[in-house]
């Protein structure tokens, strides 16, 4: 699969998160049910997003922060989360079904009813997560 960039839409939006994340004057990014599928987002600051319902299969999240993010029901199927920062994450009822994992932190993660079938957990920090 050909990963994409973000579109410029995409590229704004995250610039008022990044402003929202420093001093509340941009805006919290709210990609709830967004088709992002293939997207590469290597190291992006997604803390606190509003990412319900999205579509991130075959993402690449390598190293992104995705800290307090709110990923209910979200597909993240064959996505590349390694090394990512899912701290707090919400990610009940998400499909991370395949997705690479390794090294990820996911200390306090909800992750109830999630399926994690065939993914990839070496190395990733599974401390105090709720199932």
């Amino acid at each position: 699969m050909n990963y994409r960039n973000p579109t410029q839409e995409e590229q704004e939006d995250l610039r008022l998160h990044s402003l929202w994340l420093l001093d509340k004057k941009g805006k919290r990014l709210d990609w709830c049910g967004k088709d992002l599928s293939g997207i590469d987002l290597v190291g992006t600051d997604l803390r606190f997003a509003n990412l319900y319902n999205a579509n991130f299969h075959k993402a690449i999240l390598t190293g992104a922060n995705l800290t307090h993010a709110h990923l209910r029901a979200a597909s993240l199927s064959y996505a590349c989360l390694e090394d990512a920062l899912l701290i707090k994450a919400i990610l009940s009822f998400a499909d991370l079904s395949f997705a690479n994992l390794r090294g990820a932190n996911l200390e306090s993660a909800d992750l109830t009813w999630s399926n994690l079938s065939g993914a990839s957990l070496y190395n990733t920090n599974l401390v105090d997560v709720i199932i």
